[in-house]
């Protein structure tokens, strides 16, 4: 294959991909199948909620922080997830299922929602186009929701999907304010919002 004729946006999701592969979910098992966890039971339970593709169930994990958007009044997860990079349905279907704050309507956030909050956002992005908005950290709003992702080079899903191509979907570099339409079958991390 001659990398020399692939654009250069697809020699970056390339080389992000091989160099970031998706975590290992949990087992609670070590590398010899000896049983780490605490409890005294066999083990027997499937439903680990560490697999965001396969739980529809709501999950009432209190341990999610959230926070809220003074201007806008969306509730946002404070940091993303804990199961790490997920294809577009796999944060969908978190999302979805997720029951923080005792809330039952969690959901993707939209881009002009990401855009909102980052601010600064260029023509492009407005018209729903790849194009920059600010980087959160020179986003004064946008810091005080997400000091802890300040430099985090990770990118994260909306449910915004491009209009002539159904299966690229917008993601959002905090980092960088960098928004962009990849495959949705590609990992990202994955930041839930509820109205």
């Amino acid at each position: 294959m001659n990398l020399d004729r692939l654009p250069l946006g697809l020699l970056v999701v390339l080389t992000l991909l091989m160099a970031c592969p998706p975590d290992k979910p949990e087992t609670g098992l070590d590398d010899s199948g000896a049983d780490t966890d605490t409890d005294t039971d066999a083990d027997t339970d499937t439903d680990t909620d560490s697999d965001a593709d396969a739980d529809t169930d709501t999950d009432t994990d209190t341990t999610v922080e959230v926070v809220t958007d003074p201007e806008s009044g969306l509730v946002w997860e404070s940091a993303a997830a804990e199961v790490g990079f997920v294809h577009h349905e796999g944060g969908a279907n978190r999302c979805a299922s997720l029951g923080a704050a005792g809330r039952d309507d969690w959901r993707l956030p939209t881009l002009s929602e990401y855009a909102d909050v980052l601010g600064g956002c260029d023509s492009d992005v407005l018209a729903g186009e790849p194009g920059q908005c600010t980087a959160c950290a020179d986003s004064e709003r946008c810091a005080a929701l997400f000091p802890d992702e300040l430099t985090d080079s990770a990118w994260y899903w909306t449910s915004t999907s491009y209009a002539t191509a159904p299966n690229l979907y917008a993601y959002v570099g905090m980092h960088d304010g960098n928004i962009g339409y990849v495959d949705e079958d590609l990992l990202n991390l994955a930041r839930c919002v509820a109205p």
